[in-house]
């Protein structure tokens, strides 16, 4: 887990919870918390269908880096003299559908700045963050995700 006065950035198994990420970057000067919570869904886009479970690996402390990373970018180019305050955190293990995989939440002074912080960090996540998932499927599974080479189990 990496923690600054401006960011919470971790890879953990615990069940997530978007009122601890909201309170993490709660501010009395800010004027907006922007949340995304991002979950297991049923089917893998329209071709898979059937999906059961989704098992997530990291290696948790370079992903904890380069989240941080995506948060001080974060910070640079939406902030602008603001105050802002990040938390990302992604669980790994197996989880079912419905299951919280990553909550980001990001407070500002303005929604504008809170909410363009918190789409441009989930798109940033999923492109440089060393993450991957198993989808299991009632007939298989197969690993997707980062680009990176996915774990060997």
């Amino acid at each position: 887990m990496i923690d600054d006065v401006t960011g919470h950035y971790e890879v953990t198994s615990s069940v997530l919870s978007v009122e601890r990420e909201s309170a993490r970057v709660a501010d009395p000067g800010h004027g907006a918390i922007a949340t995304f919570v991002g979950v297991v869904r049923n089917h893998a886009g329209a071709e898979r269908t059937g999906v059961t479970s989704i098992y997530y690996e990291a290696f948790a402390e370079m992903a904890e880096k380069k989240m941080a990373e995506i948060g001080a970018a974060l910070l640079s180019r939406h902030a602008q003299g603001k105050r802002m305050r990040i938390s990302i955190v992604h669980r790994v293990g197996e989880l079912v559908v419905g299951d919280a995989s990553v909550v980001i939440a990001i407070g500002c002074e303005r929604r504008k700045e809170s909410l363009a912080a918190c789409a441009e960090a989930i798109e940033r996540l999923k492109e440089n963050v060393p993450v991957w998932k198993k989808e299991r499927f009632r007939d298989g599974s197969e690993w997707v995700g980062w680009a990176g080479d996915p774990p060997s189990t």
